[in-house]
């Protein structure tokens, strides 16, 4: 232990107390813990400054290989470094792969969402009337993007009162939503 690194510690030490930190044990044994953990910093520091001059060299010869930008790489290294295994691919498709995982999360969220109004509709024993004519019941105006969001739901106590009801869904005039006709026999 070099005895600068002793006055050093001991110095972190004393600051530690003054801000309150509680010291337990023999100082004397706590100082030399603190001048090992202040060496494996340095050393990590160290390796991490190599590492970052390998990271751009790497970074060069990969775009020189790859010809040109636009590539991400992965560089693992063996047991024994003697045949370090690099991974190359192309840094805009594992970003459209990231966007996509990322779509997936928010799926999965919605689906959840989903199955537990599902769960509450088939609680409260309602179910929809079947759909005659057109399938959606909401499109955009230039119908790029058509949905079925707006629908009846019946229970069998108002199908004994009211008998089979069916769906249909009319033109649309100046709204998103079609308007949707519910019939039940001869009668709307």
């Amino acid at each position: 232990m070099r005895e600068s690194d002793f006055h050093a510690a001991k110095r972190m030490m004393v600051l530690a107390k003054e801000v309150g930190f509680t010291i337990w044990g023999d100082e004397n044994e706590v100082v030399s813990r603190i001048v090992e953990m202040e060496a494996r910093v340095r050393v990590v520091s160290k390796k991490a400054d190599q590492e970052t001059k390998t990271d751009s060299m790497v970074n060069s010869w990969c775009d020189w290989l790859w010809g040109g930008a636009g590539c991400g790489w992965f560089l693992r290294p063996s047991a024994s470094n003697f045949r370090d295994l690099l991974n190359l691919w192309d840094a805009s498709f594992f970003f459209l792969l990231t966007a996509l995982s990322q779509g997936a999360r928010n799926m999965i969220s919605h689906l959840a969402i989903m199955l537990e109004f599902n769960e509450f509709i088939y609680g409260i024993h309602v179910f929809e009337s079947p759909i005659c004519s057109r399938k959606y019941t909401w499109s955009k105006k230039d119908s790029s993007s058509m949905r079925r969001l707006d629908r009846f739901l019946t229970s069998i106590d108002w199908e004994k009162e009211w008998g089979l009801a069916s769906q249909w869904i009319m033109n649309r005039n100046v709204f998103n939503h079609f308007t949707i006709l519910l019939k039940h026999g001869n009668e709307d």
